[in-house]
């Protein structure tokens, strides 16, 4: 049995919550391992506030990639079925909407068919059929750092991509935090889709680079996203 996806308790908790979230997407709760979801806590919350406090100004870049190669420590030995790498730079684009027979960027191709469609030479079944809106894959979601109005680096989960209603490429995503605002043009609100997603952002926007909410941070790490995705078997 799959969870509803959470969101964060606190205004520094993001990048634990959508990590967490990854997993809830991936797995039926039954599956998903203790020591895993220790992990992700024990990795989180590395950056000091201003005030001093541990944890005060939430994850840093650093310390979300330390947990790739944890994940993939677990999947390599056997002992939880999972696998992750980073994309950044272009490879983290979501682009537009792919078209029959085209491949589209490797964070489509991750998202649609897991990490080994990243370097796949033949299109993907979605790809193939000329589907273009909801493709969710339930194997495969990124961990994407962005801009928002309350701090540096919010942690977002990207699930699928979709189209706005004016048919312009977006992506959708579950945002652990509650209140972001919702502009109705370039992000848009999804209703009722708790283990899905609760944000439709314009693909422009995500890959703009500006200094804008739900826009990919371009800073010295670059744009980052994480691809997570279920293993066949432990």
């Amino acid at each position: 049995m799959k969870n509803e996806l959470v969101y964060q308790s606190t205004d520094y908790t993001c990048a634990p919550a959508t990590m967490v979230n990854a997993l809830r997407y991936l797995f039926d709760r039954d599956e998903i391992r203790p020591d895993v979801l220790w992990s992700v806590f024990r990795a989180s919350l590395d950056m000091y506030g201003s005030d001093g406090s541990f944890g005060g100004d939430g994850t840093s870049p650093d310390a979300m990639l330390s947990l790739v190669s944890t994940f993939n420590m677990y999947g390599e030995s056997g002992r939880f079925p999972i696998r992750a790498r980073l994309l950044h730079g272009e490879d983290a684009l979501a682009g537009e909407s792919s078209e029959s027979g085209k491949l589209g960027t490797p964070l489509r191709r991750a998202i649609a068919s897991g990490l080994d469609g990243i370097d796949a030479n033949q299109p993907t079944r979605a790809q193939r059929n000329g589907e273009a809106v909801h493709m969710v894959s339930p194997g495969a979601v990124g961990v994407a750092r962005v801009w928002s109005n309350r701090m540096n680096g919010h942690y977002v989960l990207v699930t699928g991509f979709g189209a706005l209603p004016d048919g312009a490429a977006a992506v959708r995503v579950f945002d652990p935090y509650k209140d972001s605002k919702v502009d109705g043009v370039q992000v848009q609100r999804i209703e009722r889709e708790p283990a899905q997603a609760n944000r439709l952002i314009a693909a422009s926007l995500f890959d703009s680079g500006e200094r804008v909410p739900y826009a990919l941070v371009n800073d010295r790490y670059e744009r980052r996203v994480i691809v997570i995705e279920r293993r066949e078997s432990a």
